[in-house]
């Protein structure tokens, strides 16, 4: 996912339910520099006001440290200085940590930056870099529309990718109802060829862009694992993921 091919004014519609004042572009300044924790003095910033004279529009800040001649770009929302995703662009050309390792790094950096109550989902390693896909979880449910993406690089750890465009337009406070199915009648609509190795609740957005609670399921068949959803109200399997290595998963994070 690439937050740049979304248009501005999808971008403001976005966040119109954001809470917070409004920042000026200095303020936005700062936070780009508190995200790319640069001790470098030799600084050149350039920043852009988009939606002008909008409520909802967002500043990109592109940060060039001449010292490491390393580049970080970022937009933030001008209503409560939200980071919308950020990008260093630099080479990470050996692997130095793993995994686990950097989910602790990620984990973090979330809590550094006031992302509460998130649970990791999915990792992967791609080349030198961990990709990591974190949701909201309430109450035991994992809430799927809420979704914030990291990128760790893994010679140091340090956090070279960010996307928060997904929970920025869909966090909001939630009324969560109790299901009208049991976790086995969902279960009984499961192919029984599948072999059923995690269950729980989600909230997933449906093919009309409603949001759903689920039980969620995570099955195998044979060599393949399948995430399946079915529907806490109707029983209706409402989606099925084919779960895929990391590269066709994780090739349009950031």
């Amino acid at each position: 996912m690439n937050p740049t091919f979304t248009s501005a004014q999808q971008r403001d519609e976005n966040f119109k339910n954001l809470q917070g004042e409004t920042i000026t572009k200095e303020e936005a300044i700062e936070t780009a520099k508190n995200y790319a924790h640069s001790k470098s003095k030799n600084l050149k910033v350039n920043v852009e006001e988009n939606g002008k004279g909008s409520d909802y529009g967002f500043y990109s800040v592109s940060i060039l440290d001449k010292d490491s001649d390393t580049e970080l770009n970022m937009d933030l929302t001008k209503k409560g200085g939200y980071p919308i995703w950020y990008i260093n662009n630099r080479d990470v050309n050996k692997t130095n940590i793993d995994l686990n390792q950097a989910y602790t790094k990620a984990e973090a950096f979330l809590k550094e930056h006031d992302f509460s109550s998130l649970e990791l989902f999915e990792s992967a390693q791609y080349d030198n870099i961990a990709l990591l896909n974190f949701v909201t979880s309430e109450n035991g449910v994992k809430i799927y529309p809420d979704s914030v993406k990291v990128k760790i690089a893994l010679d140091d750890g340090s956090v070279i990718g960010f996307s928060a465009d997904e929970y920025l337009k869909s966090h909001k406070t939630r009324e969560i109802g109790n299901p009208n199915i049991s976790e086995k009648e969902a279960k009984d609509k499961i192919n029984s060829n599948v072999k059923i190795m995690e269950e729980g609740k989600a909230l997933i957005t449906n093919d009309i862009g409603e949001e759903v609670l689920c039980y969620e399921f995570l099955g195998t068949i044979k060599d393949d694992t399948y995430r399946i959803f079915i529907n806490a109200d109707t029983g209706q399997e409402e989606k099925v993921e084919k779960l895929k290595n990391s590269e066709p998963v994780y090739e349009n994070l950031i």
